[in-house]
């Protein structure tokens, strides 16, 4: 690299994972055995001469070892994150954020901050990138000395799923009327926040649904790679196959080792996707329970400011998974919330991703629960809960496997159960609540061309959960498999929504863990879809039709209750007709001008002639008036 002629430089480094050291012009400049940002100082470079910047990465050991989770190399992948050589004149503007505090159809109200190192005049003006072409404008300015921040209103084109909107907001400091200095960062103009129980993007209620991103695992020979490094392609990949999917959200869940790689954020900016972001300190609230303090926070405040200005994250995530006891459950509350919202208070908060909300998802031996409203326990008994239980930004989330379907529960619990605690935080008004993860297993298809010449592992850890259905599944039986994988993955997805479920996000959508051979998610390894994934797209639609409950068997009377999804006012017409296996249609009605009342609206009980047991399909056309 060569210096230009000014004043100051530095060269900018956002991860050496898990640690390294940098050479310029062979000698040691800076070493670490961590993997957050840092700076090295390079004004004092000669200028206008080249230099050689060399950087070394450490291997990674496995920081935990767990079997299943884990590829078997013990150097299991290194990550060198993006360089950037940066010029400064003598004034320097930093810490720029443009955080939305309000929309209303066209307009948005934005609080711009940052600081300077000098006094000065500070105008900051707009210009769309994508999305549009509205060309710039100067939509405020303040007289600045350190820190500042200014409010604006004016005329954006908002940010979200159907619309991904972005800007440059440019920020250029004034000496009298000379210009001494200038910076810019990206952004797009939304707000998320939940209200009414709901979840609302720029005002609107929007369902969270879509999968986990986990490793990224083929091919198998570049598993240590791809894990932590995935290239622009795969990453970019992954995220469009999300909105295949017919998702808009993406929780960000690399085992054991987080991710703060800014690609994930810069790609969904674009696409509208929305990410659920907990940093490279995954799982570091943790230590609360053990060291009486958060450890991780300190970096992990530092690495969530470095995406503060990405739309698509809008949610912030401590831990994956937590047994807790009430006083556990109040310490990660108390350390992780207030942190957060230290640095941020526009986006939603989830302090642990699931915390066992109600003792029928997973009875676990000493946890405890406490109610939405944190007055009582799981046994209705009087406690004090943490005040940032109940805080605004915080939502209730939890993982439903052996309530639909997963981990070896049979058909009967999901078509049974109460959700008994659950009921109370699905109707509160003050709460959101966001299924997680769950999931169902699907054998892939072990005779694909990659899977011949590349690997494929037979072995998998969660062959045990088969059982369930009845049938002990062979290799030979892939394809079974993922039947029942695509019958449960509709089945469950619809049950929740019917229950007023905010968000669903499925474990996972491919990759994920066990040498390759996870069988849950609804991609396979080697990037064929099963066909869960076609199941969910159906059931991930914000208007389709459907049978109400669960039910796939009809008894003699031939007699159930359509429903379906539908916009609060608009009137729709449902066509419904019953084919047999080969298509044919036997019989058929339609549900004319039907208004819908709410999100989910039941039409009057079908009954048809037909008498003669058999397989049938029922079909649904629905129409938007």
């Amino acid at each position: 690299f060569v210096l230009p002629n000014t004043p100051y430089a530095e060269l900018l480094f956002d991860s050496l994972d898990p640690g390294g050291e940098v050479y310029i012009d062979g000698e040691l400049k800076f070493a670490t055995d961590g993997f957050d940002d840092f700076a090295i100082d390079v004004s004092n470079l000669e200028k206008s001469k080249k230099h050689i910047l060399q950087v070394r990465v450490f291997p990674r050991a496995p920081e935990t070892l767990f079997a299943w989770h884990r590829q078997k190399d013990s150097y299991n992948g290194w990550f060198c994150g993006e360089i950037k050589l940066k010029t400064y004149g003598n004034t320097r503007l930093s810490n720029l954020t443009a955080i939305t505090k309000n929309t209303n159809s066209n307009k948005a109200q934005v609080l711009f901050s940052g600081e300077t190192n000098k006094k000065c005049r500070v105008v900051i003006s707009v210009e769309q990138i994508f999305g549009g072409n509205e060309p710039e404008k100067r939509v405020a300015e303040i007289e600045a000395d350190g820190l500042f921040e200014v409010n604006a209103l004016f005329d954006a084109k908002l940010w979200d799923v159907n619309n991904p909107n972005l800007y440059k907001v440019k920020f250029t400091a004034y000496d009298g009327e000379n210009v001494v200095a200038s910076e810019s960062i990206e952004t797009g103009f939304r707000t998320i926040e939940q209200k009414n129980g709901e979840i609302h993007l720029n005002g609107k209620r929007v369902d969270l649904t879509g999968a986990l991103l986990m490793q990224f695992l083929p091919p198998y020979n570049k598993t240590s790679e791809t894990h932590i490094c995935p290239s622009n392609e795969q990453i970019l990949w992954q995220e469009m196959m999300t909105q295949a999917l017919g998702g808009n959200t993406l929780r960000l869940h690399i085992l054991g080792y987080g991710s703060n790689d800014p690609r994930y954020a810069r790609y969904a900016d674009r696409l509208g996707l929305l990410l659920i972001w907990t940093t490279r300190h995954i799982d570091s609230i943790e230590s609360v329970q053990w060291q009486g303090k958060w450890r991780g926070e300190a970096a992990y405040l530092r690495q969530i400011k470095k995406h503060i200005n990405h739309p698509s994250i809008i949610m912030w995530e401590g831990s994956n998974e937590l047994h807790p006891n009430i006083a556990q459950i109040n310490d990660a509350c108390d350390r992780f919330v207030p942190a957060i919202k230290s640095v941020d208070t526009s986006r939603l908060i989830s302090p642990v991703s699931h915390l066992y909300y109600a003792a029928d998802i997973y009875p676990v031996r000493n946890c405890e629960f406490l109610s939405t409203d944190g007055l009582t326990d799981h046994n209705g008994q009087p406690v004090k809960a943490s005040s940032y239980w109940t805080d605004s930004l915080v939502v209730r989330s939890a993982h439903t496997y052996s309530l639909m379907c997963g981990y070896g529960s049979g058909w009967d619990k999901m078509r049974t159960q109460p959700w008994k605690e659950q009921v109370k935080l699905l109707e509160s008004k003050e709460k959101a609540y966001v299924v997680s993860e769950y999931a169902v297993i699907g054998r892939q298809d072990p005779n694909t061309k990659e899977a011949v010449r590349d690997y494929f592992n037979p072995y998998s850890y969660e062959f045990s959960d088969e059982k369930v259905v009845g049938v002990n599944f062979t290799e030979n039986d892939w394809l079974e498999s993922q039947a029942y994988q695509a019958l449960c993955a509709y089945q469950a997805t619809k049950r929740m929504r019917m229950a007023n479920v905010d968000g669903l996000l499925w474990c996972c959508l491919m990759g994920g863990a066990n040498d390759g051979g996870y069988l849950k998610p609804v991609i396979d390894n080697y990037g064929y879809a099963k066909l869960g994934f076609y199941t969910l797209r159906t059931a991930f639609q914000d208007e389709f039709a459907f049978i109400y409950g669960v039910d796939t068997k009809i008894g003699k009377q031939f007699s159930f209750k359509p429903a379906f999804f539908g916009e609060k006012g608009k009137n729709y017409s449902i066509e419904l007709s019953i084919v047999d296996t080969n298509g044919n249609v036997l019989d058929k009605y339609t549900y004319q001008n039907v208004e819908a009342q709410d999100r989910v609206n039941c039409l009057p009980e079908f009954k048809s002639d037909i008498t003669k047991a058999g397989f049938y399909g029922i079909r649904f056309n629905l129409t938007k008036k």
